[in-house]
């Protein structure tokens, strides 16, 4: 039993270091723009997106979800300002 958690969670650290390579390789702006000609103008689902690029679909739907963020302007982080101090004191 443990050995296959310690085998699934290798399995996940294995593809996000490979996703992250391919990122690093091709450009973030060439894969986004990828994404978008792909999944847009083709039609195509983010799972046959995804294989097509070399990446995972949920990293397809997230791409196209921060995507439209940044296009609307609106955040999906939330960020503390530093007041001194600790971060969120008053």
């Amino acid at each position: 039993m443990v050995e296959e958690e310690k085998r699934s969670k290798l399995e996940i650290h294995i593809g996000n270091l490979d996703s992250q390579i391919l990122m690093a390789r091709r450009g973030n702006a060439s894969v986004a723009a990828a994404v978008v000609y792909l999944y847009f103008r083709l039609g195509w689902d983010s799972v046959t997106v995804a294989e097509e690029i070399g990446i995972t679909s949920p990293h397809v739907r997230q791409m196209l979800a921060r995507l439209h963020n940044a296009a609307d302007g609106t955040s999906t982080t939330a960020r503390k300002k530093w007041r001194g101090g600790q971060l969120g004191e008053q």
